[in-house]
């Protein structure tokens, strides 16, 4: 009877100290928004806003949008920074485009505004050892993208190719 007792007693410390431990590990998403653009290269239209507040939902109305558009030479690209530092990724939310077809950028997370502008190998030291920091990708037409897992406070994006329009709300 002893030996019951001790396990009862044994199965609920260990299920309290469990529950305990399990509370105090919690984790929460949160979507925070771009607090400035440092710099843009090519066609962008309409940055300032991708620094409010997101719904997280696709909009077949283009309202609201910004544009990064690449004809011929001219590359499109936008650095945004997050005003702190971050663990986690990005959310992109695209919109309608000609083609209805995913559309290829390149993404580049850094904890400073100079790794995010910086090549893989390059003077800044930038690398992909601990996270994939640098990466290209494809976005879907009038959809939603959740990209990265790393400490990040800066974001650039480049539209990859030719005569491509993307539309990013």
């Amino acid at each position: 009877m002893k030996y019951f007792t001790f396990l009862i007693c044994l199965f609920f410390l260990t299920n309290t100290y469990a529950q305990k431990v399990k509370t105090g590990n919690e984790r929460v998403t949160e979507y925070v928004s771009a607090t400035r653009v440092l710099f843009k290269a090519g066609l962008v239209k309409n940055e300032a806003q991708l620094l409010k507040p997101g719904t997280g939902q696709a909009d077949v109305s283009n309202k609201n949008i910004c544009i990064l558009e690449n004809k011929k030479e001219d590359k499109a690209s936008i650095l945004l920074d997050f005003g702190k530092e971050l663990q986690g990724g990005v959310q992109i939310v695209t919109g309608i485009w000609a083609g209805n077809k995913p559309i290829k950028i390149r993404l580049r997370f850094g904890e400073s505004a100079s790794e995010a502008m910086s090549d893989i190998g390059g003077k800044g030291g930038a690398t992909n050892d601990h996270a994939i920091r640098d990466l290209e990708t494809i976005l879907p037409w009038l959809g939603i993208a959740e990209i990265g897992n790393t400490g990040f406070r800066f974001v650039r994006i480049d539209l990859v190719e030719d005569d491509v329009k993307l539309v990013l709300k």
